[in-house]
């Protein structure tokens, strides 16, 4: 693959990785599915995590919310860009479910452990693993779908077929 295409691949799944974020932030500050679960606990409390093990005064719902942006829409975007010729799957959005089934496995496993480390672990609940994971099933299905769009918009601009 040449510059210009790599270049291309990547920007698809910033841009995919950008759609994405934005649906998984709806979904997280919906009542339902955010606050009372503490999903938006999770955020403030690694991110306030994070800025402080830095040396930082926190900030820490601003922090969290921006560095949730570049998460989701840089690296998730970029890396399932790059990983989607080898992730299991026919298609680009069941490749992006697996895809959101391992982010949010890593979430688990990684993140979700910082934040109840801190003042947040009574603020969780029995249902906030489960919800978390399905908000990144849910991230992965989108960002796979957005990308698996635009890379067949363009194959059909360029007069190729689908695959």
């Amino acid at each position: 693959m040449d510059r210009i295409g790599e270049w291309s691949v990547l920007v698809r799944g910033v841009i995919a990785g950008a759609v994405a974020t934005a649906v998984l932030s709806v979904m997280m500050v919906t009542p339902a599915l955010g606050h009372e679960t503490g999903t938006i606990s999770v955020l403030d409390g690694v991110a306030s995590f994070l800025l402080q093990s830095w040396g930082y005064e926190p900030i820490p719902r601003l922090a969290g919310w921006l560095w949730h942006f570049v998460i989701g829409t840089v690296w998730w975007g970029s890396l399932f860009s790059l990983l989607t010729p080898i992730l299991p799957g026919s298609s680009c959005w069941v490749k992006g479910l697996n895809f959101g089934i391992g982010a949010g496995a890593l979430m688990l496993l990684m993140v979700l452990p910082l934040g109840a480390a801190g003042h947040l672990a009574p603020q969780f609940t029995f249902l906030t693993p489960v919800l978390l994971l399905l908000l990144h099933m849910v991230y992965g299905v989108v960002l796979g779908g957005t990308y698996g769009w635009m890379v067949s918009s363009r194959r059909l601009a360029e007069g190729q077929e689908p695959s």
